[in-house]
């Protein structure tokens, strides 16, 4: 607690945050170099842990300005927290791509012969053979999804961006706002196959993907994340005064016919990575994201969510930046963390 001016204590500041989860989060960071884990209600908005290393040597706050000569001659962006900077959110984005999809009432059954549509290929350049949405989902299909955005076409991926927080010119977080995709009615078709993907100009916060993904197990899209919980002001007498801070969270219902949809695929997704809970009625939506940065390295995503029986639900995200793996390698923390979220979710709903 800070002091009054004059004497006495000030009102203390009480957050959402875990302490438990934040170390256990932190911990399972270690040799990850440039990454972060945020966990969080999916409902609220209110931040459970926030754990971030800024690269292969971490930043000591302690000893910032000691070593700040230092600091200056690490990699590009390494004084900044990896959540704060827009990237390009790779697969993650096939969400939105499969929301416009079901909004365009397409066609969902496809069949890659050739592995390549339209300069876009898979991640693995063979091809898929027959498909519908949630084994195109399981495998990560880029040509799927590319033929899927081309068939839904412009007007139908932008209400599908907007509707998942896309675009919208609102914030996920109070210092991290949602870049602008950069879709106009002069984008090329190549652009918006790009984005279908997750590349292109299709750039936000690590945050987003997270949001995103806690939409689907929260019927909500939460339009900001907080820490600030309450504050406790102990008067002379003894007596305490409590301010509760964000009271009425920034939230948009969502509740298109199409999400039930989503739901359906991303669990079976979930189950791929064996992202799974034993509970009865829970549920858990996932998808990975592998996005190609210019430096030739990589921008890796696993954001997933929880919605238990009783309705509480619960979304997280394990990212990575400038890394050499692909998404795939984030697939046990992200096991880790689900499981230990799980093991501490009943006291936070007490």
């Amino acid at each position: 607690c800070a002091r009054r001016k004059g004497g006495g204590k000030a009102p203390a500041l009480i957050t959402s945050i875990d302490s438990e989860l934040q170390i256990f989060a932190y911990s399972l960071l270690e040799g990850l170099g440039r990454s972060c884990i945020c966990a969080a209600n999916a409902a609220t908005g209110e931040i459970l842990a926030l754990a971030s290393r800024h690269g292969e040597e971490d930043l000591d706050v302690n000893q910032f300005s000691a070593r700040f000569e230092h600091y200056k001659t690490m990699e590009s962006g390494f004084l900044t927290e990896p959540w704060r900077g827009a990237l390009p959110i790779g697969s993650t984005a096939k969400i939105m791509t499969l929301l416009a999809m079901l909004h365009a009432d397409i066609p969902l059954d496809w069949t890659d012969k050739t592995g390549i549509y339209k300069d876009i290929h898979n991640a693995n350049k063979t091809a898929g053979g027959v498909m519908n949405e949630a084994s195109a989902a399981v495998a990560s299909s880029n040509t799927y999804f590319a033929h899927g955005a081309d068939a839904a076409g412009f007007d139908h991926m932008t209400w599908a961006q907007e509707y998942l927080g896309m675009n919208s010119g609102r914030f996920c977080f109070e210092s991290v706002p949602l870049k602008a995709s950069g879709l106009n009615t002069d984008s090329s078709n190549a652009e918006v196959l790009q984005q279908a993907i997750g590349q292109g100009t299709l750039q936000a916060s690590c945050l987003v993907p997270m949001v995103q993904f806690g939409c689907l197990a929260s019927g909500r899209l939460v339009n900001r994340l907080f820490t600030a919980k309450k504050l406790e002001d102990t008067l002379p007498d003894g007596t305490v005064e409590t301010e509760w801070l964000n009271e009425e969270p920034d939230i948009l219902v969502r509740d298109a016919v199409e999400m039930d949809r989503l739901r359906s695929v991303f669990a079976q997704v979930a189950k791929a990575y064996k992202l799974t809970l034993a509970a009865e009625g829970a549920e858990v939506f996932a998808k990975t994201g592998t996005a190609q940065l210019s430096t030739g390295r990589y921008a890796t995503y696993l954001p997933f969510a929880i919605r238990y029986k009783d309705g509480h639900s619960y979304m997280a995200i394990v990212f990575r930046e400038n890394c050499q793996e692909t998404s795939s390698a984030l697939k046990p923390a992200a096991r880790e963390l689900l499981a230990k979220m799980n093991a501490l979710h009943s006291r936070w709903e007490k």
